[in-house]
């Protein structure tokens, strides 16, 4: 079984944010005390606090002085960091975000990839495939390839993993995130072995996939990779502040970018409310299957987040489109890839499900 979505921080469960607390205390309150970068009139941990009470209208049950007496239990993380909704992106948002505050990826981004790969081993996941931010100070991210490739070392063919960077969304940000990667892999090209692709993080909803296409000029000139990057990209998840319409369009412009992925895509078994809506819906759909897209489906996720009431694969299959079953933030959601295969199965029936609808093995993986 494998795992081709999921987000590295978001695989942490409350029992490995308690873990890696008590592992060393006094570094993980100093790392939340810390000026965060982007403000620095405040600590990580306060700007990431105060996103969390305007969204719950509570703080988190976390307290930091617990941290650094060791008193911090699995509970007091769990009503902090599990998220059970509301069925909207900020909400889940604000609970990841306070794994950032604590773990910053500088420092932790490598410790926490062989915390979430042990637990990959205990739930018998024999590929996963982790989104990992990258972090301009270079030295996390560089140390997490380095961390992906002993995995692979020690523990293939039986286990292993693989890395897909996120990037940023802003033009500016994009191009340097591009050349700080452009730039590692051609001073260190066995890194290469265990990297999958680029995709971008944070709220879809924000942004225009076809704003992009004069930014991955730049990944179509990726001098240090012999081949063409799998572009993966969040699209179709969630219509909070956009239409099923303009979220259909999205996942079609997302395709004639080059995607040869895409996260979610739930608008495209969103029941339509016209028959504009409709015909576009079957249009685009038509389009993922031409061009041999793949869907990556999450269904705890987007039950959660994204308030789809029935697994979106079990829709995928019966249109025939290419579709992934995959767990995107397991840990955060209280939920396992081998229960969201469990959840499919139950909605088609134990004969009728197929594990995915993917090639053997991917580029990369």
């Amino acid at each position: 079984m494998q795992d081709f979505h999921s987000h590295l921080y978001g695989c942490l469960s409350p029992k490995m944010a308690q873990s890696l607390c008590l592992q060393d205390p006094a570094k993980v309150l100093a790392s939340a005390k810390a000026a965060a970068p982007w403000d620095p009139s405040q600590t990580r941990w306060s700007w990431f606090e105060s996103r969390y009470l305007a969204e719950f209208s509570r703080l988190p049950s976390v307290n930091l002085e617990d941290i650094n007496s060791s008193k911090l239990d699995e509970q007091q993380i769990t009503d902090t960091l599990m998220h059970r909704g509301p069925a909207k992106f900020s909400a889940f948002q604000a609970r990841f975000n306070l794994l950032i505050a604590l773990f910053p990826l500088s420092v932790w981004q490598d410790k926490v990839l062989k915390e979430c790969f042990q637990a990959q081993i205990r739930e018998k996941v024999s590929h996963r495939e982790y989104r990992v931010f990258l972090d301009f100070s270079q030295k996390g991210w560089e140390q997490v390839f380095l961390t992906a490739k002993k995995i692979n070392l020690d523990h293939a063919p039986e286990f292993s993993c693989s890395l897909v960077v996120s990037m940023p969304h802003e033009q500016e940000a994009y191009i340097r995130a591009f050349d700080c990667l452009d730039h590692y892999f051609a001073a260190t090209p066995s890194a290469l072995s265990v990297f999958a692709g680029v995709d971008f993080c944070m709220f879809e909803e924000r942004y225009q996939p076809s704003a992009k296409k004069q930014m991955l000029t730049a990944t179509r000139r990726f001098s240090s990779h012999p081949r063409k990057i799998p572009l993966l990209m969040h699209v179709g998840e969630t219509i909070e502040t956009i239409s099923l319409k303009d979220s259909l369009q999205r996942i079609h412009a997302t395709i004639d970018v080059g995607a040869t992925r895409i996260g979610h895509g739930c608008s495209l078994v969103r029941n339509p409310g016209s028959p504009e809506d409709k015909e576009l819906q079957a249009k685009v759909e038509e389009k993922v299957k031409s061009k041999k897209v793949l869907v990556e489906s999450c269904p705890t996720s987007n039950s959660l987040i994204a308030g789809i009431d029935k697994p979106c694969a079990a829709e995928f299959q019966s249109k025939g489109i290419p579709y992934l079953i995959c767990s995107d933030d397991p840990g955060i959601l209280g939920t396992t890839l081998q229960s969201e295969h469990a959840e499919v199965k139950a909605a088609l029936g134990k004969d009728k499900v197929r594990e995915a609808n993917y090639p053997e093995k991917f580029p990369f993986a």
